[in-house]
Formats: C-alpha cells, sequence, structure tokens
C-alpha cells in the first residue's frame, strides 16, 4: 500500500515538474533580425512579469563575436512632451548620460532602443538616431539598459558561426519590468535568425 502511494505521489510530480516549463511562457512570439555589422532587436517589457527567451539561433562572419544581452537596472522615466526626432522630452534625467542605450516602449507594447548622445538636465535626452513616428509619444516609457554597449549585462559566445540555444526554463530570464536589448556584432552579415520568447 505505502509503495502503491510513493509510485502514485512520484508521478504526480514528476507530472508537474513536465508541465510546469511549458505552462510559465505566456504564449510564444518569434522574433528575428539582420544586418552587416550589427543584428539588433529588442523585447518589450511588462509590469507584471519577466521576458524570457526559450530558445535563439543566431550566425555571425566575425570571429570572436559575441550576442550582447542588456536589461534595465531600475532606472525608467517617461516622455512628458511629444517628441520626434533626435530630441526626447523626458520626466526626468537623473541617472542618464551620454553614451547609455535606452529603450522607448509605447503604451502598446512596440519598442526600440537607441543611443544617448546627450542629456540636456532635467529636460531631455538627444539621441544618436532619431525617434521613428510611432514613438516619443507623451507616456512612453524610457528604461535605462545599460551605461554604455560595453557595460553588457550578459553575453553568449558566437563567433564565425551558428549558434543555438534552447532551455524551456529560459536561455536568459530579465528582471520583472524591463526590456531586453538583444546585440549581435559582425563583419559584413550577422543575423539572429530566430528567438523565442514569452512571458513568465
Amino acid at each position: 500500500m505505502k509503495r502503491t502511494k510513493i509510485i502514485s505521489a512520484l508521478a504526480a510530480i514528476t507530472a508537474v515538474l513536465l508541465c510546469a516549463p511549458a505552462l510559465a511562457f505566456e504564449g510564444a512570439l518569434t522574433a528575428h533580425a539582420a544586418g552587416t555589422t550589427e543584428a539588433s532587436l529588442v523585447l518589450p517589457a511588462d509590469n507584471n512579469a519577466r521576458t524570457a527567451v526559450a530558445a535563439l539561433n543566431v550566425t555571425s562572419d566575425k570571429a570572436g563575436s559575441k550576442l550582447s544581452v542588456y536589461w534595465s537596472d531600475g532606472t525608467i522615466t517617461s516622455v512628458d512632451q511629444a517628441s520626434s526626432s533626435t530630441t526626447l522630452y523626458v520626466a526626468a534625467t537623473t541617472g542618464f548620460a551620454e553614451n547609455n542605450l535606452i529603450a522607448v516602449q509605447t503604451a502598446g507594447g512596440a519598442v526600440i532602443y537607441r543611443t544617448v548622445s546627450g542629456v540636456s538636465a532635467g529636460e531631455s535626452l538627444t539621441l544618436s538616431t532619431a525617434l521613428p513616428s510611432t514613438h516619443g509619444n507623451v507616456g512612453d516609457a524610457v528604461y535605462l539598459l545599460a551605461a554604455a554597449s560595453t557595460n553588457t549585462d550578459a553575453e553568449i559566445p558566437v563567433g564565425a558561426a551558428d549558434k543555438e540555444l534552447t532551455n524551456r526554463l529560459g536561455v536568459i530570464i530579465g528582471p520583472k519590468d524591463s526590456p531586453l536589448l538583444f546585440i549581435l556584432d559582425g563583419t559584413s552579415a550577422c543575423a539572429v535568425n530566430y528567438l523565442t520568447w514569452g512571458f513568465k
């Protein structure tokens, strides 16, 4: 009788463990990007969840290339005046500086990344690349991802090769309420062939 109960309990625990990782992701989405010297993509933040990557496949033609990963350190502000071109008006500039990598996310979850080229204290951030027309609206969230591109939160060695990683529990899991930025470097061709992700 005891043996039957133990076997039944083990079976139940095994079933839970097998199902849990699959249930952890709220849907599964796929993203990809390609470029010459850089292929990048940024995944959105969620106020109540962590952005997680379950699988990725990348390719680079550069020896020593790597997939650099960045997430927010908790410094967040918001757009407080309609912004366009390379000027981003924000509610606060404390903690932001030249060369920062930032993410700008709309209320609908569309997210981009930019590099800060200058700061006007208490007023605005100057960006190295202009904002698209979809971003820079009042209320957009602005996240500090890194002091500079060399300040990575994680790095995955790739080299002049293909690299594939899969983990049902998550290859990379960011903190709650933070976008995830991925930058792959190359010589003349590099690509994030696919990246499967969701919220946990």
